[in-house]
């Protein structure tokens, strides 16, 4: 989940929120400072969790080919509704959930022994409103669920290919309609976006990728249109089609 594009004026300032005061453990590596609860679960693994991000921050900064000097902020909180209540100081509505990111620098991740909510995803978020805040939630979650690689443990391509078979398949460009994105259910349009973000990324390479697809201006149809010089249903037929053969 991200949380993006905030004026300046009016961006929350996370620091302010009375219910991380309880987040006085910290730990730093070498591009991150994470918080958490003194004795909680993060306490008793905050040096393996500190290694994953930093695998995930080489990747994700590899891929886009920029540089990122912040420090990122990362919050690691005991459940989704605690997230739900940081949520809801920050933003007046409360949404509990398992992890979500605010620009420019700051991750709450659920950790738990039932939760571990790490990984690239929200770094990807993160990261990527450096290089580009695309206004379709289908590239910006496309992005991250293809540096996550999978949806509960199964790849993304996996839960493509059972969506095709069970009737649950969604066009991609159905999907890259916001409105159309957010009113399906989560468990397809995230491995869908994901899986095609791979797709793209296989046939263009990450560099046209990057330049020519994911951007915050043309729809995407249009764009995928005058990159490949196919229809939009001879795009989608060649994914459905890679797909299938994976």
């Amino acid at each position: 989940m991200q949380i993006t594009a905030f004026d300046e004026q009016k961006r929350p300032n996370v620091f302010d929120l009375r219910t991380l005061d309880a987040y006085s453990g910290t730990f730093c590596s070498e591009h991150y400072t994470f918080h958490y609860k003194p004795g909680s679960f993060a306490t008793q693994n905050i040096g393996s969790v500190a290694e994953e991000q930093e695998r995930c921050f080489r990747q994700i900064t590899e891929l886009l080919g920029i540089p990122f000097r912040d420090t990122i902020q990362y919050y690691l909180t005991d459940s989704p509704e605690e997230n739900g209540r940081i949520m809801e100081e920050l933003f007046g509505e409360y949404a509990p959930g398992n992890g979500f990111a605010i620009g420019p620098h700051s991750v709450f991740a659920v950790y738990s022994a039932e939760i571990r909510c790490i990984g690239a995803h929200e770094d990807t978020h993160l990261i990527s409103y450096a290089y580009c805040d695309p206004t379709s939630a289908f590239l910006s979650e496309g992005l991250a669920m293809f540096m996550d690689g999978e949806w509960w443990g199964k790849p993304n391509t996996e839960w493509v290919k059972v969506f095709l078979r069970d009737g649950r398949y969604r066009s991609v460009f159905a999907l890259a309609d916001d409105e159309t994105f957010w009113n399906a259910p989560c468990e397809v349009s995230y491995p869908t976006a994901g899986a095609f973000t791979a797709f793209l990324i296989e046939c263009l390479g990450a560099e046209a990728f990057l330049a020519q697809i994911y951007r915050p201006d043309v729809p995407l149809a249009e764009k995928a249109a005058l990159v490949f010089g196919e229809t939009s249903e001879t795009i989608e037929k060649a994914f459905t089609d890679w797909i299938e053969s994976r």
